[in-house]
């Protein structure tokens, strides 16, 4: 009754039951086992509602999601997710197969994307999705169950609106926890994005320290030179030629240090890579950015003070101890 109301109410797109909480509670573990064979893996079991993939926005890539005939007394049906179909079948699609899940046979009707689940950067588990109508209904999880419900809009002004039409339905249901998907998305990622701005405020200061050493010492190093540029042009040296030659020795510098440099990082990559969530650990932007920061820095470095030492006449130059 309720899963009726709700999908006539303006607004709402789908709606489906849960017994766990994803993705802060993958569920249970259940030992899988493939059919006619004693090879078992333990799988975290979820059973869930018709139209649930649906609503969480999560791909069917094989097969189809539950539907409301996935009920008691029907075939017994399972979804799984890529990892435990490649454990089941490598070779061939997982979609008819039997396997037992705590010994009852259940037949796969489809395979969705992997997903993320507790902490993190986890990496994908094997999970198997079991129908929530065909669960037996004496199970006490049954009683502690959880409706995602997809909207179009905002999903905190539909709040007031869901509530009703739950008291509507039953008003002993109790509504114990009432929040959007994305506010709990964000405080599970909350240590990972705190991370970030730590590493990243890190990772700037350590670019700004080193683009302020680069500039100092070259700077320094063309300073010393202003006797021998002021040699070069009482001889006839121009500013330009006097500028390329500095910028041509400081590139030559620079050059050997930003290949250190990035050869060094892209062979220590691996040591991050498992502190490293959504971006890869030979990320192109970041192999590109940092080097040309230093080279840009370098030239200006350069540059500048042979700049300034051409404007100063060569008697004045010579006289530099």
């Amino acid at each position: 009754r309720l899963l009726d109301r709700l999908a006539s109410m303006p607004g709402v797109v789908s709606a489906s039951p849960s017994v766990y909480m994803s993705p802060f509670s993958a569920g249970v573990f259940v030992p899988v086992t493939r059919d006619a064979t004693t090879d078992t893996v333990d799988a975290l079991g979820n059973p869930v509602g018709a139209r649930y993939f649906e609503t969480m926005g999560i791909g069917v890539i094989e097969g189809r999601d539950f539907t409301d005939q996935d009920r008691e007394g029907g075939a017994p049906v399972a979804v799984v997710n890529e990892v435990l179909a490649r454990w089941l079948s490598p070779n061939q699609p997982a979609v008819g197969l039997t396997v037992r899940a705590n010994g009852r046979p259940l037949t796969i009707v489809g395979v969705v994307r992997d997903l993320q689940y507790y902490v993190a950067g986890d990496t994908p588990r094997p999970q198997l999705f079991t129908s929530y109508w065909q669960s037996a209904l004496g199970d006490a999880f049954n009683n502690d169950s959880r409706l995602f419900i997809k909207v179009a809009g905002d999903p905190v002004a539909m709040l007031p609106e869901i509530r009703r039409a739950v008291s509507a339905v039953d008003p002993a249901i109790p509504v114990s926890e009432a929040h959007a998907m994305r506010d709990r998305v964000a405080y599970m990622f909350q240590p990972v994005r705190v991370a970030r701005l730590l590493l990243t405020a890190s990772a700037v200061l350590a670019l700004l320290l080193s683009a302020v050493g680069v500039y100092g010492v070259l700077a320094y190093s063309v300073a010393e030179r202003t006797r021998e540029i002021g040699v070069r042009m009482a001889i006839g040296a121009t500013r330009a030629s006097i500028a390329g030659l500095v910028l041509r020795d400081a590139s030559r510098v620079i050059a050997i240090g930003v290949v250190v440099g990035v050869v060094a990082a892209w062979n220590s990559t691996q040591f991050v890579s498992s502190l490293l969530f959504g971006v890869s650990n030979r990320d192109a932007a970041a192999f590109i950015t940092g080097p040309l920061v230093i080279v840009t820095v370098a030239a200006l470095a350069s540059y500048l003070p042979a700049l300034r030492a051409t404007r100063v006449s060569p008697l004045n130059a010579l006289r530099v101890d």
